[in-house]
């Protein structure tokens, strides 16, 4: 899933999550363009990633949850052609 900067990708969840998983990549024109995505558990900001730089390749990325009903992912970036590249996020359950 392919999007631009500034927009929220929502996660809806069930309250039994501990971790949010993927793989980030950064696309654009511009060799130097990076983003920085930042993760919110209910409106909260729990966390952000180090700088990711278009043309690196996907980073893993794993951010821990305290049993959110939702995860907020929101790029900023240092151009506005950048595109943000979110490769197979998965939840993991709480094996209750």
């Amino acid at each position: 899933m392919a999007v631009g900067v500034g927009t929220a990708i929502e996660f809806p969840l069930n309250g039994n999550n501990r971790a949010l998983a993927m793989r980030i990549a950064v696309l654009s024109d511009t060799p130097d363009a990076q983003a920085v995505i930042r993760f919110l558990a209910d409106g909260q900001e729990i966390g952000r990633t180090p700088p990711v730089k278009a043309g690196d390749q996907p980073r893993f990325m794993q951010i821990k949850l305290h049993d959110p009903k939702k995860v907020t992912l929101v790029a900023d970036a240092s151009s506005s052609n950048v595109k943000i590249l979110y490769i197979d996020p998965v939840a993991v359950r709480d094996l209750r």
